[in-house]
């Protein structure tokens, strides 16, 4: 099946619309595994903030991802991104793609909600290229309270760097 994904940018009165068509794989974009893979384009990652500044390049994990510059404390309106994955109650190993560029932050600060409450995992973005990245292994309710989420807060010197969203992996363990 193909996915047409419309985006829709607004900016002190000028807007700008893209639209592009993605095909999607016959298992809904896992693999034979078991793996649950969500992506910034996927309906199931949703972000917020101020939409001025998000980026979105045509490169990375399925050949998109969403960038912006870092706040160096939580301000008002600043950028989050959280994946929602589809997973059946148990254990998984939970990774996230780093790309090669626009992921300069040495303090990206991971959040996730699993059964047992809340973990945060650091991960210094600048260290990786075109790699999936292992945040740990959690078990999992199997419904809505299951996500991952990341912020531009990393404590760093404001607008000094860049936090990158592409893809995230739960696979079963």
């Amino acid at each position: 099946p193909i996915t047409v994904i419309m985006e829709y940018f607004e900016q002190t009165g000028a807007a700008t619309a893209r639209l592009r068509w993605q095909l999607l794989q016959p298992d809904g974009g896992n693999n034979n595994s078991g793996a649950v893979i969500v992506d910034d384009s996927d309906l199931n990652f949703t972000r917020g903030g101020l939409q001025r500044g998000w980026v979105t390049e045509y490169e990375g994990f399925n050949n998109n991802l969403t960038w912006t510059q870092n706040n160096d404390w939580a301000r008002p309106q600043y950028n989050w991104g959280r994946w929602y994955p589809k997973l059946q109650s148990g254990r998984y190993e939970i990774f996230v793609y780093i790309p090669d560029r626009f992921s300069t932050t040495s303090n990206a600060i991971y959040w996730i909600s699993h059964q047992g409450g809340f973990s945060k995992r650091v991960v210094n973005q600048n260290n990786y290229s075109n790699q999936w990245v292992s945040l740990g292994v959690y078990t999992f309710r199997g419904n809505s309270k299951d996500y991952l989420s990341l912020a531009d807060v990393t404590g760093e010197t404001y607008l000094s760097r860049l936090v990158v969203w592409d893809a995230a992996k739960w696979e079963p363990r």
